[in-house]
């Protein structure tokens, strides 16, 4: 891995096909072709010796390694940002550093943020992602969204919503499954089973009332959006939330396989310090949140 300083039009074309997933609306953002975007995104994972982008189609995914380098690269742009805008005026401005696992920022929350600037429009926010299922993050932060049970030692905890979870797959991979269409539990069970570090398979088993054992083996994934776009792409059965993968279901990427749902042991969490609880800007974002329909 070279130790060189990646070139910043590298660096700002990876934030933007990041914040897109699309190297087509990179492109228009920036103003080039995208064949130029896919240039400069294969320049810089050459230097940096990683694959940063998983293709599929017209969309891109970040890799493991993708989301934690955008964390790095978000961070010196908006040092970058800072040294060339003026701080004349900011006084009267507040900044709230936000902290989101990047499913939820890019399903739930991002979409709705606009409504939350319009209603505060002197608080500046900071928005970095963190790295699903552990206690990395790319910032310091004055509100987080944890996923979890709730259990954060140190930190005070709300949940946000409820989920159930029941297991999806791609319509192409439900007709292999089931040729008749009547998708059984047992059936469900024999199959490729897709996993994540968190929900566990033996949650649904136990509801759908068979005996059948955790799946100790086949793709596990970190990050929410990946496991159910891998099934989208076919390569098996996930646990979908009811709230979270809302679009994958409504735009019919993934299809239900059975009616049969169970609650979820585990939730998005707002989670603040203590001693941030009490802060206005803290206690603004923390009211908004607690009202807004997800």
């Amino acid at each position: 891995m070279s130790s060189a300083v990646p070139p910043l039009h590298l660096l700002l074309a990876f934030e933007a096909c990041a914040r897109h997933a699309s190297f087509a609306r990179a492109a228009a953002e920036l103003s080039i072709t995208p064949s130029a975007v896919s240039h400069r995104i294969a320049n810089l994972e050459e230097s940096l010796g990683e694959s940063l982008f998983a293709r599929r189609g017209p969309r891109v995914e970040l890799t493991i390694a993708g989301t934690r380098y955008l964390e790095d690269v978000r961070e010196a742009l908006d040092r970058l940002a800072r040294l060339a805008r003026p701080r004349i005026g900011d006084r009267d401005r507040e900044r709230l550093r936000l902290v989101s696992p990047p499913t939820f920022a890019r399903q739930l929350l991002v979409p709705r943020l606009a409504a939350f600037r319009a209603a505060h429009p002197a608080i500046d926010i900071e928005f970095s992602l963190s790295i699903p299922f552990s206690e990395v993050k790319g910032a310091q932060a004055d509100v987080e969204i944890r996923f979890g049970d709730g259990r954060f030692p140190g930190m005070e905890s709300e949940r946000l919503f409820r989920e159930s979870i029941f297991p999806v797959a791609s319509a192409a991979f439900a007709r292999g499954l089931s040729p008749s269409g009547a998708i059984t539990p047992v059936d469900i069970a024999g199959s490729t089973l897709l996993r994540n570090p968190r929900d566990k398979w033996r949650t649904w088993f136990a509801a759908a009332g068979i005996d059948a054992a955790e799946p100790g083996g086949g793709p596990l994934f970190n990050d929410l959006g990946m496991l159910v776009e891998a099934a989208a792409q076919g390569q098996g059965i996930a646990l979908a939330r009811s709230v979270l993968h809302r679009a994958w279901l409504d735009s019919r990427a993934v299809v239900r396989l059975s009616p049969i749902e169970a609650a979820s042991p585990n939730a998005y969490y707002l989670v603040v310090s203590e001693a941030d609880a009490t802060r206005p800007v803290v206690r603004a974002f923390s009211d908004w949140i607690r009202a807004t329909a997800f």
